[in-house]
């Protein structure tokens, strides 16, 4: 059973049409990359899903409870591509705010809030404001805050733009740790690297999801070898055109 369900999703704003009956299905405990050019509707999606974005038609439900709704703001976890932060306040405040804002027992919130600081290297920066943070440090706080209160569903907007490699391998290892206890996440991003730790990829264009599926998936579609020739491939294509078999590779579940 599908943990979300995309059905038909269009949003339309005058003449423009950002999302063009998107539909997808997403199943409990797998990271999901979704990918595209630079203006594909990728972040309007994103918040659509996070129900903070309206759409024209079509439906979204999570957990078979349809977005968006009340009952799904503490099963979710959202990071966007530029910081929301408070800059006067430090990141332990920010966490107690969340902690407050999610009722996490106070054992969880040390915890978790130990285990995150020490994970993105911001323990020396705890009680420091915001406004002094680089912005590599804003987006650390930023990605923590998205994870801390455990969700079951977390949508992350490029999350690990601008930092080290290092850095960025202990991220996904947390991402991969939370999934295996069955979180679903969708990340953003246009890293071919990191798409290729995702258990499946979705690519949008021009408001349109053209393929859904595993990189062997996007590899045979496209008729190349590698996941970066793909999506090159898949860019340089207007529409999408000359792409064959997109329907039989678009799936619900991998």
């Amino acid at each position: 059973m599908a943990y979300l369900n995309v059905n038909q999703v269009t949003k339309r704003v005058k003449s423009h049409l950002i999302l063009d009956s998107v539909s997808f299905s997403i199943d409990k405990g797998t990271i999901n990359g979704l990918t595209g050019p630079s203006g594909s509707g990728k972040t309007t999606l994103i918040k659509a899903i996070a129900g903070i974005e309206t759409y024209t038609k079509g439906t979204i439900e999570i957990d078979d409870i349809t977005a968006p709704d009340r009952k799904l703001l503490r099963r979710l976890g959202y990071m966007p591509q530029t910081n929301a932060l408070f800059p006067d306040l430090s990141a332990d405040q920010h966490l107690k705010y969340y902690a407050g804002l999610y009722k996490l027992p106070r054992n969880k919130y040390l915890k978790r809030t130990n285990e995150l600081l020490q994970m993105v290297k911001l323990s020396d920066m705890v009680h420091k404001p915001v406004n002094t943070y680089s912005e590599d440090m804003k987006r650390r706080l930023s990605l923590i805050l998205a994870l801390f209160h455990t969700p079951s569903l977390v949508i992350l907007d490029n999350p690990t733009s601008g930092l080290d490699m290092a850095l960025k391998e202990v991220i996904w290892q947390e991402f991969t740790k939370l999934a295996n206890i069955g979180a679903v996440f969708i990340i953003v991003t246009n890293l071919t690297k990191e798409l290729a730790y995702c258990d499946q990829l979705l690519y949008l264009k021009n408001g349109k999801l053209l393929i859904q599926g595993t990189e062997s998936d996007f590899n045979q579609t496209t008729g190349k070898p590698s996941l970066e020739e793909s999506l090159i491939f898949l860019g340089s294509n207007e529409d999408g055109a000359n792409i064959s078999n997109c329907e039989e590779t678009t799936h619900s579940n991998h």
